[in-house]
């Protein structure tokens, strides 16, 4: 994934997941101003920490399993030109009666990602493999992909969705105190082909030509995906995200799986400091070293 995807994504996740609702449709005009107001002040957002947390299980290839990730971590791009990104990754699997289990570190600093699996557990030549590999940084040279978010990007985001109509919503409770924070709360839900809509525009105005094949790929992908409607709270204070909850679901001939998905906003336009680690060694390194075994 480059970095371009990275730093589009991050703009698409906030303001299609979490501004974009029409004031088009019956009772949304209600909360149209509540839902505006939260997009404005999105556009101001630089920073945030956030935490991702998901519980699934399905079957694939065959074989029932299940998964559950919780991910901790913050994005900042206060200086666009060196932007700091840092998740930590805690998961479990269980599949065929195989468990994994596992802790993963990621820095993003500016042109280079570094990683570190703190620990594993697990058998197999998978568990070998990246059993020898705990407590050792790797780095990941990102330069030829490199891109940097710009404040036309926002504004972009901003302009395909004002041709959209992504999401429907409607408030279902009002002055809710969560986390000691005082929240709206919404119910949401996606308009699948408002979403095609909107992700084709995205595309065609920040890539220098358009890709039919990543056309077709977003079709594929859409096609496989059931949206339900889920929880939105707005923080009173500011208009800004506190919290989203959904119950996605995927499938297709290989798999099918179903889950629940929580993610959680704070400390919005914070710096934070992040520094790479004292040493590191290259993927292109660690790759060599395995093929001389």
């Amino acid at each position: 994934m480059t970095k371009k995807i990275i730093a589009i994504g991050i703009s698409v996740f906030f303001v299609s997941l979490l501004g974009g609702i029409s004031i088009r449709y019956g009772e949304e005009l209600l909360n149209a101003r509540a839902i505006e107001r939260m997009m404005d002040a999105l556009t101001n957002i630089r920073s945030f920490e956030y935490q991702f947390e998901l519980d699934s299980s399905g079957v694939a290839l065959e074989q029932d399993g299940v998964l559950y990730w919780v991910i901790r971590g913050f994005f900042d791009y206060n200086d666009l030109l060196n932007p700091r990104n840092n998740a930590i990754i805690n998961f479990k699997a269980e599949q065929g009666g195989e468990i994994f289990s596992g802790n993963l570190e990621l820095r993003m600093i500016k042109d280079v990602v570094y990683a570190v699996l703190h620990y594993f557990e697990g058998k197999g030549p998978m568990g070998i493999l990246l059993s020898s590999l705990e407590n050792k940084w790797v780095s990941f040279e990102t330069k030829q992909a490199s891109y940097q978010l710009k404040e036309t990007d926002l504004s972009t985001v901003s302009k395909a969705f004002a041709k959209t109509a992504v999401f429907k919503a409607r408030k279902i409770f009002e002055n809710e105190i969560i986390d000691g924070v005082e929240v709206s709360r919404y119910r949401i839900g996606v308009r699948k082909n408002e979403l095609r809509k909107f992700i084709k525009e995205i595309h065609g105005a920040t890539s220098e030509r358009v890709d039919e094949d990543v056309l077709f790929q977003i079709d594929e992908a859409l096609s496989q995906i059931v949206f339900p409607e889920g929880e939105l709270w707005i923080r009173n204070e500011d208009n800004l995200p506190h919290k989203i909850m959904i119950a996605p679901s995927f499938a297709n001939n290989d798999a099918e799986l179903k889950g629940t998905l929580e993610i959680s906003f704070s400390n919005y336009n914070r710096i934070f400091i992040l520094e790479p680690p004292m040493t590191s060694t290259s993927f292109a390194d660690i790759v060599g070293m395995f093929f001389e075994e």
